[in-house]
């Protein structure tokens, strides 16, 4: 019951938001900074599927500028576009682990080196309107 309700209070608390705010952007800042904090997350990112360039933009990403990325198996994020499920990895270097999910994924440390976090755990869940996957929560 606890778990119900400190979840029906985010929830709440989430529409109580979008209620008050006209700004999209803003919106979606204060989506993916409620869900880090439901989640105890270091940091979340939002992906969206861009059509026109065949790529995953990240459209909220806390700690680092824009990320672009193709659309392939070769990353958490792309495998998770394209195979529609949730993925959640333990240790974000352990290729075994990795692999386990899908054996296109590669083990990248392009961002963390870029930005100097270093990422431990990663759960990453597709996110799907009218039947079709549009992006990406990391």
């Amino acid at each position: 019951m606890k778990e119900f309700i400190k979840n029906s209070e985010c929830f709440f608390n989430f529409i109580d938001r979008i209620i008050e705010t006209k700004d999209r952007r803003l919106i979606l800042d204060k989506l993916v900074e409620d869900i880090r904090d439901y989640l105890l997350a270091d940091r979340c990112t939002l992906f969206i599927f861009d059509k026109q360039a065949g790529e995953l933009a990240s459209r909220v990403a806390q700690g680092r500028d824009e990320v672009r990325l193709p659309v392939n198996k070769h990353t958490l994020t792309g495998c998770c576009f394209l195979t529609g499920r949730t993925l959640r990895v333990n240790h974000a270097y352990d290729e075994k682990e990795l692999k386990a999910l899908d054996p296109e994924i590669r083990v990248s440390r392009t961002w963390d080196d870029k930005t100097g976090y270093k990422t431990k755990s990663v759960l990453a869940t597709p996110i799907i309107a009218r039947g079709s996957t549009v992006g990406v929560f990391l």
